[in-house]
């Protein structure tokens, strides 16, 4: 509460003091970003007030004629909606921000228009739409080759992003290309924190086309890192898990246990117990399995025990459904009852919440509004085109109209010498004494 009022302080005197700096463009563009830092700094906490300050923002853009401060209030609309859930409304303002910072040159307006076209590249993978999400991946890419201080940064975001994209498309190759190159860029930054997420990417990659060992060394080689990173604890965690993943697929159930357990000590180690929940799942699903039910039912309630949310996760969820099979393994018909009661509540509030997504459409919406966003370009282009037709054929009537003046004009002088010649030869025979 104190923030968001220090922030809308800020905003005010920013709002406010812009009606003293109409004398300095120079000051009138400081004011205008200080409102718009302040509007993102309150973007989920007050949605209506941050999209006023951004309002005033472009309006006074406007006025002064600031395009980078117009582009960027469309950027910061962009951005609040995104993060309130609106991000097929957010894309729109994104795509109406990279087709104005195309237009600078600037490299203030560079960099934004990379992180814009990126913007809208996680917003068409977040739908599902991977290719156009690839699509503008790339475009971030090529904008960022301009600016050679900080390509190297842009680029191994970029690519390590778009490399999920082409996981999510099944094309596991294209991904684990994109991913050795980000690599190498990372490893020139000196990019740790990257290192150690491609890595885990590039685990889960050459798992999924069932390379074993090629996945464990990537996920081993997270812990290179260690000492690289800040809260290592959580990446070391995940990395053992993915490993005790391999080697569930692969049969080997003794190894498997191993590193889920070194997964759970080593989340647990990070001071919040919630990081365990899955680690706790995917164990005491093993150890279900090889019938192994106490231990199995104790690590389930382990997870219960760490409070994390499950609404609206039915991976989280199924906890329940868990253990109500478990429960009905060791005949306790009252445990049975309890937890499939649980497990059918939050399903059946699951299913109603995506039957009104599904109502609502989500995915045609974003389809929809960014086909009107092309649309509405085509149809722009279309109009300069028809006015430059329109004023060449204006300019093609004009010129006839003057053409046929001219050699009327022409004619008509041409007509009035060859009578004068005719005139004056017909003169000569004639004497005037006789008439």
């Amino acid at each position: 509460m104190k923030k968001t009022f220090l922030i809308l302080s800020l905003a005010l005197y920013c709002h406010f003091g812009l009606a003293n700096t109409t004398n300095s463009s120079e000051a009138a563009k400081k004011t205008i970003l200080h409102l718009l830092d302040s509007a993102v700094e309150m973007a989920k906490s007050d949605k209506m007030q941050a999209e006023k300050l951004v309002s005033s923002a472009k309006s006074y853009s406007e006025n002064i004629g600031y395009e980078f401060g117009v582009s960027r209030s469309l950027f910061s609309m962009g951005y609040i909606n995104q993060v309130n859930g609106k991000k097929d409304t957010g894309i729109i303002y994104f795509m109406e921000a990279a087709a104005k910072l195309a237009k600078l040159e600037d490299d203030k307006s560079t960099r934004l228009n990379i992180i814009t076209n990126r913007k809208i590249a996680s917003i068409f993978h977040d739908h599902y739409k991977f290719k156009k999400a690839i699509e503008f991946f790339e475009k971030s890419n090529e904008i960022a080759v301009r600016l050679n201080s900080e390509v190297n940064e842009n680029l191994i975001k970029n690519n390590y992003l778009m490399a999920l994209s082409f996981r999510k498309s099944s094309e596991f190759t294209k991904a684990i290309e994109i991913l050795f190159e980000a690599s190498e860029l990372a490893l020139d930054n000196n990019d740790y924190k990257y290192l150690t997420k491609i890595n885990h990417q590039l685990g889960m990659l050459f798992k999924d086309i069932k390379e074993y060992d090629k996945s464990r060394d990537h996920h081993f080689e997270v812990f290179r890192y260690k000492n690289k990173i800040k809260n290592f604890d959580w990446h070391g965690g995940r990395a053992y898990h993915n490993i005790a993943n391999t080697y569930m697929e692969e049969g080997d159930s003794t190894k498997s246990e191993e590193y889920y357990r070194k997964a759970i000590a080593s989340k647990l180690a990070t001071g919040n117990p919630k990081n365990a929940f899955i680690s706790y799942m995917d164990y005491a699903e093993l150890l279900m399995l090889q019938g192994k039910f106490e231990e199995a039912k104790n690590n389930y309630e382990a997870a219960l025990a760490s409070n994390v949310v499950m609404e609206g996760n039915p991976n989280k969820f199924k906890i329940y459904k868990q253990l109500s099979t478990l429960s009905m393994k060791q005949n306790d018909s009252q445990a049975y009852m309890k937890y499939n009661l649980l497990y059918t509540a939050f399903l059946e509030d699951d299913l109603t919440k995506n039957r009104n997504l599904i109502e609502t459409d989500q995915q045609y919406n974003i389809q929809l509004v960014t086909e009107r966003y092309y649309e509405l370009i085509e149809t722009k282009r279309r109009e300069e085109m028809y006015k430059q037709w329109a004023i060449m054929a204006a300019a093609f009537v004009l010129l006839s109209i003057m053409g046929y003046f001219a050699y009327a004009k022409i004619k008509s002088i041409r007509l009035r010498k060859i009578l004068e010649k005719e005139l004056r030869e017909a003169m000569v025979d004639i004497n005037l004494e006789d008439l």
